[in-house]
């Protein structure tokens, strides 16, 4: 409850300040660098993308993920990275603020994390093997330079391939910046 709350004070301290400012341009022919921090399985990653046009941006996040493990559970700690190929289209502008939907493609490495259930490869044997993942998300990106990005969103669909694994809902939101590099 407390990510939504600060998710949704975001989005609107967002709304408000993009209502004051004069409308900026989107990027468009141009590749940015950025870094996005979900609240999902993931955790930190930086990424590259490209602005195909005003209306279309692919990209490729690397993620990175550290479990610590637990005493209670019998889990020993285990680090996990993603290549994660992206697109977004956006749809709708108001003011500074460019509502998109983005899907993803997502390859997980979880290595052996020892015994107990290894939420992100969703099993209780050994996970030393890749799960491929499938995410739709929903979010919304302002602009307050011509070349910076600030976005948020929710990711509200997610499908474990390889074992399927289906997540639905509001519970894995994240927060960005991109820097387009003219």
């Amino acid at each position: 409850m407390k990510k939504l709350s600060v998710l949704i004070l975001l989005i609107v301290l967002t709304i408000s300040i993009s209502l004051k400012a004069d409308e900026v341009p989107m990027p468009f022919e141009s590749t940015a660098i950025g870094a996005k921090v979900d609240a999902g399985v993931y955790g930190f990653g930086p990424f590259i993308n490209y602005a195909l046009n005003r209306n279309w941006h692919i990209g490729a996040q690397l993620g990175f993920y550290y479990d610590s493990g637990s005493d209670l559970a019998n889990r020993k700690a285990a680090t996990f990275w993603q290549l994660s190929p992206f697109v977004r289209a956006f749809l709708l502008r108001i003011q500074n603020i460019n509502i998109y939907a983005g899907g993803s493609f997502t390859l997980l490495n979880a290595p052996r994390s020892g015994a107990g259930w290894n939420q992100s490869v969703g099993s209780d044997r050994d996970a030393d093997e890749q799960s491929t993942i499938i995410g739709l998300e929903i979010g919304g990106m302002w602009y307050p330079f011509e070349n910076l990005g600030v976005f948020s969103g929710i990711k509200f669909f997610e499908y474990n391939i390889d074992n399927s694994q289906l997540r639905l809902g509001l519970g894995m939101p994240f927060i960005g910046m991109e820097y387009y590099l003219k």
